[in-house]
């Protein structure tokens, strides 16, 4: 059976298990998942796109992740705030049917990931009372060699393009829907990352995914990360305003200074 026809049996089982049963604890329209426990989610909407992922754990399954119809392009993503990796193990998880909402202790914050009903975009919506540095480093989903992907930083576009380098190549072949655009609101800004720092930091990261580098904001109240997937740079750029108009917020046209960002 190849791979494409078993991982077309393994959605349709997944999404026609029931999302809330066996709940630790239940509330109407939510399941709560305490701390050092996990639950399996996914959630999909009508392009096809699919983030399958554990509520306590990092992504560890080769079906984990963010997929978009049988193409599997993001392993996972970290968070770092404070100079300190987000341990999902150490939160409490509030899984609705649209989203995923981790309470951090130390430092306090919660987490909320959802997808566009409309869009190929993954939101996580980071929340404090703190004010604290915002590092996130995107995991991207290597079929093969590292020096057969590209990525771009556009510092007045403030998002980071990454794609395989085929898909540069004009052609007359159906492009798949393989670019990967990641922004935040406040914009941020772009640094090298070398996976071995992560993986020294948390263990369960797979030494086989690609890490472009990391963009680094400042947590005052609310930041967003977009992961948004599409054919080409402008759709990416089309799909963050549209994000960004339904989510009811501006992106800033002027570049606003950050201080307390990690550079390294």
């Amino acid at each position: 059976m190849s791979y494409i026809n078993t991982l077309l049996i393994f959605v349709f089982f997944v999404c026609t298990q029931p999302l809330f049963g066996q709940a630790t604890k239940q509330e109407k329209n939510v399941k709560i998942i305490p701390q050092n426990e996990s639950q399996s989610f996914m959630f999909t909407n009508s392009l096809g796109l699919y983030y399958y992922g554990e509520t306590g754990l990092a992504n560890t399954s080769p079906y984990h992740g963010l997929s978009f119809l049988t193409r599997k392009l993001i392993e996972d993503y970290i968070i770092e705030a404070g100079g300190q990796v987000l341990n999902r193990s150490n939160a409490e998880a509030r899984l609705y049917r649209n989203k995923l909402i981790r309470s951090y202790t130390a430092p306090e914050i919660d987490e909320e990931i959802a997808l566009s009903d409309s869009l190929p975009v993954l939101t996580v919506k980071i929340s404090s009372n703190s004010r604290l540095p915002i590092s996130v480093f995107p995991l991207i989903f290597r079929s093969n060699r590292v020096q057969n992907y590209t990525k771009n930083w556009s510092p007045s576009e403030k998002i980071l393009y990454i794609t395989h380098k085929k898909q540069l190549v004009q052609n007359n072949k159906v492009n798949y829907a393989e670019w990967i655009g990641i922004s935040t609101y406040p914009g941020g800004e772009f640094s090298e990352a070398n996976i071995g720092e992560i993986i020294k930091k948390n263990q369960t990261v797979n030494t086989k995914t690609y890490l472009p580098g990391k963009v680094n904001l400042y947590l005052e109240d609310t930041v967003y990360i977009f992961f948004i997937i599409a054919n080409n740079k402008k759709d990416i750029l089309k799909y963050r305003e549209q994000i960004l108009k339904t989510l009811n917020i501006e992106m800033k046209k002027k570049e606003t200074q950050i201080e307390g960002i990690r550079k390294a």
